[in-house]
């Protein structure tokens, strides 16, 4: 279903259980999935059909004639200046994001186990580490889920997955923006709480 969250109104999110089922992928994307492990092959399967399926009735096109360029282990691709997609999955739910400028999207479910002190003090700027080094035990979780969100689709925004990038983007919360100081890039960032899941957003 698509949400209707206090994000610019531009924007077009869609969530879905992910028991949702599985609906047509183009013969590339078939071929993709042979070399899958099982559950990478449902979850790619899931997601590129729900993908397709959302475009389709967004512009009025054949699932299989979206111009989708989604390999496994990528952001997905639209093609034909059809927009930007941006797409996360949780242990219960997928979520897709369409804008028609870059965007990222994240979501956590909010009872993921983890450890959190281990988790910020790894990955996160000095910054932000003493902001949550302040946080009481019993709602510091909660926090980094927060921050983890905003930092994930910051990263995701710029289109460009460099595996060792995550950790150059910092969020201000007070302000609403992601930074990476080291590219220059600065984006406005949304969060949303909808039931027991965190989803985050970048978007300018």
């Amino acid at each position: 279903m698509r949400l209707k969250l206090n994000f610019p109104e531009e924007t077009y999110i869609w969530l879905f259980l992910n028991s949702v089922p599985v609906k047509e992928i183009s013969k590339e994307e078939e071929s993709w999935t042979n070399k899958l492990s099982p559950s990478n092959f449902n979850r790619y399967k899931h997601s590129r059909s729900l993908i397709r399926d959302v475009l389709s009735k967004k512009f009025n096109i054949k699932p299989l004639d979206i111009p989708l360029n989604a390999p496994p282990n990528r952001e997905p691709l639209l093609e034909n200046g059809l927009g930007y997609l941006s797409l996360s999955h949780c242990k219960t739910h997928t979520i897709i994001a369409w804008a028609p400028s870059p965007i990222g999207i994240d979501i956590e479910c909010k009872e993921r186990n983890f450890q959190a002190s281990k988790l910020y003090k790894r990955f996160f700027s000095s910054e932000e580490k003493r902001y949550l080094s302040n946080i009481e035990t019993k709602d510091l979780k909660d926090e980094v889920l927060k921050y983890w969100v905003i930092k994930e689709s910051a990263f995701k925004w710029q289109t460009n997955n460099e595996s060792n990038d995550f950790i150059n983007w910092e969020w201000n919360r007070l302000g609403n923006f992601a930074i990476n100081k080291k590219k220059g890039f600065k984006v406005n960032t949304y969060i949303e709480t909808l039931n027991l899941l965190y989803i985050g957003l970048a978007y300018n």
